[in-house]
């Protein structure tokens, strides 16, 4: 199931994540993973955009805040989303799994 998040361009607040399984839509554990950061691509352009900080807010629910600047989407459209993280063995995961699964999508303000 692709999750398209809003973002209005030349705006800043978080983006809360909550990752869950695309088959049983059960929320995804992320106890014991550390060293989260994210990137944005835009679809088109090809334009890569990292995050501020990418923060585990909740583990047991899969839940993680983007923090971005103001003026990092300044290109409107659609960007895929992913996040990196080691898990409890030092594994390195991308969530989600397939590009093109998280999305936001940039669109001008009033």
């Amino acid at each position: 199931m692709v999750k398209i998040y809003p973002v209005i361009q030349g705006a800043n607040p978080p983006i809360a994540i909550i990752f869950t399984d695309a088959n049983t839509d059960s929320v995804v554990s992320l106890v014991g993973c550390t060293g989260f950061s994210a990137t944005a691509k835009h679809t088109l352009s090809g334009t890569v955009t990292p995050f501020t900080a990418a923060v585990l807010t909740d583990a047991a629910n899969g839940k993680v805040r983007l923090d971005y600047t103001v003026g990092s989407f300044a290109e409107l459209g659609i960007y895929n989303v992913q996040i990196k993280c080691a898990d409890a063995a030092g594994n390195t995961l991308i969530l989600p799994s397939e590009e093109g699964q998280l999305k936001i999508k940039v669109g001008a303000g009033n």
